[in-house]
């Protein structure tokens, strides 16, 4: 399998890393659900990252602020609140398991 594109749907299994103050927060392992590339939401950073890898692939990268989220980010792993403040800067480590190719096209 190729690497994917800007239309694809990829299936990931991904840790974000973020510094809160002084505190390094690392998020536990998820798996996401369909995530389509190219749409609003997904982390510039992120979304780099995951062009660079063919399916089955790893990877682990930092990005600056504006490769983060556009807006503060809640998430609830494990019954643990974790909120990712906007424009953060972010550590990736993503497993790419499966691109749908052209799944987005219209």
């Amino acid at each position: 399998m190729g690497y994917p594109l800007l239309k694809d749907i990829v299936q990931v299994k991904y840790s974000i890393s973020y510094c809160e103050g002084n505190k390094l927060r690392v998020l536990p392992k998820g798996e996401s659900e369909a995530m389509w590339l190219g749409r609003p939401g997904i982390p510039k950073g992120l979304e780099a990252g995951l062009l660079r890898l063919k399916e089955g692939q790893n990877g682990t990268w930092d990005c600056d602020p504006k490769g983060g989220f556009e807006r503060e980010v809640e998430l609830v792993d494990g019954g643990e609140k974790y909120k990712i403040p906007a424009k953060s800067k972010l550590h990736f480590d993503v497993d790419l398991e499966k691109v749908t190719l052209g799944a987005a096209s219209n």
